[in-house]
């Protein structure tokens, strides 16, 4: 190589391999004189060796940044710096009627790049990514709605069951159950106490009082003769039984 390419061969070793200042200041202010960071220390060489070797003789300066896009793209994984790298080289060129040959293979390359990028962008993994996020964003603002509806102690239970492995919804979903035997005197089973509950949540939530009509099962639950602190001492009695 020219020894007058030395100093860029240099200067772009210098990064060993950590190129994060670089693609941060490429993609911040792009490569070029408005250049910053470390971008603008690699403007500043590079024009130096151009104007040394005559653009319009010399591709090896050239050559030697449009390498370092090219391992931004594909090795770091960094298109946007790599693209801001070759449109500062492109516009550079035109300006010092630099050969066209070099000013074609930078518009292939930059060409080449954007489309990586795309693709990259609209990969399944990408995509998938993004799914998931919109579908937790969702998620969340239901339980907010939820919480906000139920209250929060009854949609902590709501969104618990919600969260328990399936195996274990589908053991919940299998406790039964039982309308209690007609009469005084009965002890209520773990089953017949769920049905006494759930019946009064019923109630409860239609229109804030129970209507006029009867809801099968309900008054063998609590017979018209029992007190609100029978019912409370039968449904313990029950619980602790089990």
């Amino acid at each position: 190589m020219d020894a007058r390419m030395k100093p860029l061969e240099d200067f772009i070793d210098g990064f060993h391999s950590d190129f994060g200042l670089l693609n941060h200041a490429l993609k911040k202010d792009g490569f070029g004189p408005k250049a910053t960071g470390a971008a603008s220390g690699l403007w500043a060489v590079f024009v130096r060796v151009v104007k040394a070797a005559d653009p319009r003789k010399s591709a090896e300066p050239w050559i030697l940044v449009r390498d370092l896009a090219i391992h931004l793209s594909h090795n770091v994984g960094d298109a946007a710096a790599a693209s801001a790298l070759i449109e500062g080289l492109i516009h550079y060129g035109r300006n010092v009627l630099a050969l066209p040959s070099i000013l074609d293979t930078l518009r292939d390359d930059l060409r080449l790049i954007k489309h990586e990028r795309q693709v990259g962008e609209s990969s399944p993994t990408t995509l998938t990514r993004k799914r998931s996020l919109r579908l937790a964003m969702v998620a969340l603002a239901t339980c907010c709605a939820v919480a906000l509806y139920l209250g929060f102690d009854r949609a902590r239970l709501w969104i618990g069951a919600l969260a328990r492995p399936h195996g274990e919804i589908g053991s919940i979903a299998t406790e039964a159950e039982a309308i209690p035997a007609v009469g005084a005197g009965q002890h209520y089973s773990l089953d017949n106490v769920r049905y006494c509950h759930f019946q009064e949540e019923r109630l409860r939530t239609m229109n804030g009082k129970p209507r006029e009509q009867k809801i099968s099962g309900l008054s063998t639950c609590w017979p018209s003769t029992t007190t609100p602190a029978v019912r409370t001492s039968s449904i313990r009695k029950a619980t602790l039984q089990r």
